[in-house]
């Protein structure tokens, strides 16, 4: 394993580590600056949300990841969201 990796993910010993290990360490180390969080989602929306996942390879916390950046950071696409928010309330209503 590269010494640059090892020292990104904070391992400066001299050991041999398994790529398992490190995989492990290193994503480890990526998420310790996230929020743990849950909401309620519609059950057929989530099947088939997850038939998509397995298909395309994506997972639901990749989704809220870029998704929540887009709208932070792009108006046009915070505009789609409260538009399709507004059309689903006037249709379940």
């Amino acid at each position: 394993m590269p010494s640059a990796l090892l020292k990104e993910v904070g391992i400066y010993a001299q050991k041999v580590y398994s790529p398992i290990y490190i995989i492990y360490i290193f994503r480890k180390s990526m998420i310790k600056d996230t929020k743990l969080t849950s909401v309620e989602i519609d059950t057929e929306l989530y099947k088939e949300f997850k038939v998509l996942c397995i298909r395309y390879k994506f997972s639901l916390r990749e989704l809220v990841q870029n998704s929540l950046f887009t709208y932070i950071h792009d108006e046009e696409f915070r505009k789609k969201i409260h538009k399709v928010i507004l059309e689903n309330e006037t249709q379940n209503s």
